[in-house]
């Protein structure tokens, strides 16, 4: 994460999970507002920006990533983990097996490769489709809250809820920047009392 200004950040955001459950379609409908039925699978990892506004100064420059969920293609993610503050992970409510491998698979990779402990949204993605849910929204909101996560349903081709998550885990970047400039003025006023009793 790169500071801008005194309200405007910018950090690297990234999807995760398998293939097919529209990660892609979830970034283009976040930076374009728009949905494409002929979307083809994402080879390797490819890279959108879009600016989450707060107010008219405070906003958060977002460089979101978008994954390949093939298994051939698993080992290289790992190159696009580093420095990743956001790691959004996703997975289809009408299809058991992306949620099962978000938790046993996604998950643990991000535990194991990213290199600090990034925020973490959680997506159950075409919500759209809720008369073929495999995975209730209560299951997934379980495993959010196990983990420390952020959790929304979604839906790429309407829109449902994707809005929401990214502001959602762009305030968290700047509730994060508070803290820790809030623990760095302690530290300095304790430095500052040390040394005027030194003298």
């Amino acid at each position: 994460m790169n500071a801008l200004s005194s309200d405007e950040l910018t950090c690297k955001a990234i999807l995760l999970g398998n293939s097919s459950i529209g990660k892609t379609c979830i970034i283009k409908r976040l930076c374009e507002n728009s949905y494409d039925m002929s979307t083809t699978l994402t080879l390797g990892a490819s890279a959108q920006t879009k600016t989450i506004c707060f107010s008219n100064t405070k906003r958060l420059r977002l460089e979101v990533w978008d994954t390949a969920g093939q298994e051939c293609y698993r080992s290289l993610n790992k190159i696009f983990y580093r420095d990743a503050k956001i790691v959004i992970l996703v997975y289809d409510i009408t299809n058991r097996k992306t949620f099962e491998d978000l938790k046993y698979y996604w998950y643990r990779q991000v535990e194991s490769s990213c290199e600090k402990n990034p925020i973490i949204g959680i997506a159950g993605n075409k919500c759209d489709l809720f008369t073929e849910e495999q995975v209730s929204e209560e299951e997934g909101q379980e495993f959010a809250m196990k983990v420390g996560a952020i959790f929304k349903i979604v839906s790429a081709l309407n829109g449902t809820g994707v809005n929401e998550l990214f502001k959602e885990l762009s305030a968290k970047v700047f509730d994060i920047r508070k803290d820790v400039e809030k623990k760095n003025n302690i530290i300095l006023k304790e430095k500052k009392k040390e040394k005027k009793c030194c003298r």
